[in-house]
């Protein structure tokens, strides 16, 4: 019997700010998976067009296999760990994607809010427990590329049958992605063994 399959997408360098360590954290989960786990990662380049294909692509890697977990990743400015509750389609972020193209304005398919239900703060004492010094709960994704991303994965978790989560990580020039790898490696252990979370 194969072990169950998370897939994880982070973020490549965004033109603003360089590295993203959500990218290092997915790639490193690939390479040295969670106890009992599978992981297939993707970086997701840092467009509002580019977002889908990739999450799709990911998606199609399981083969015959159906995951268990979508987990999007992104960076913000602080340094807590920061589960999202929900999606908006509608971006606000003027901020420009490595393309160019500002978020506010961009509506995403669909054209609808998608909201998350799951035991929040579950999730959130299982990253203080694998050494998150700080988790926060946001309903605020930040109308950019990573709202994008959760928007997106979250139509596909549905679709999936799967639950599907976006958790925003520390500015990596604030909290080394190092010390960061091994807290989303621990959240993940325990939301496996307490499966089935949504």
């Amino acid at each position: 019997m194969r072990a169950p399959l998370v897939l994880v997408a982070g973020f490549g360098p965004y033109f603003r700010t360089g590295d993203n360590p959500s990218a290092r954290i997915a790639t490193e989960l690939e390479r040295e998976p969670p106890a009992g786990l599978e992981v297939r990662a993707a970086v997701l380049p840092v467009t509002f067009a580019g977002i889908g294909g990739a999450w799709d692509a990911l998606i199609a890697r399981a083969d015959s296999q159906p995951p268990a977990l979508l987990l999007g990743l992104g960076m913000h400015a602080g340094t807590s760990f920061r589960l999202e509750r929900r999606a908006r389609a509608a971006m606000s972020s003027a901020s420009l994607d490595n393309a160019g193209v500002a978020g506010r304005g961009v509506v995403l398919a669909g054209g609808a809010d998608r909201a998350n239900e799951a035991q929040w703060q579950r999730l959130a004492d299982w990253l203080r427990e694998s050494g998150a010094e700080e988790v926060e709960l946001s309903d605020d994704a930040g109308g950019f590329v990573c709202e994008a991303s959760y928007h997106h994965l979250l139509g596909r978790a549905r679709e999936l049958a799967c639950p599907g989560l976006f958790l925003h990580v520390p500015d990596g020039a604030r909290v080394v992605a190092e010390r960061q790898v091994p807290v989303v490696r621990g959240f993940i252990e325990r939301w496996a063994r307490a499966r089935p979370v949504s």
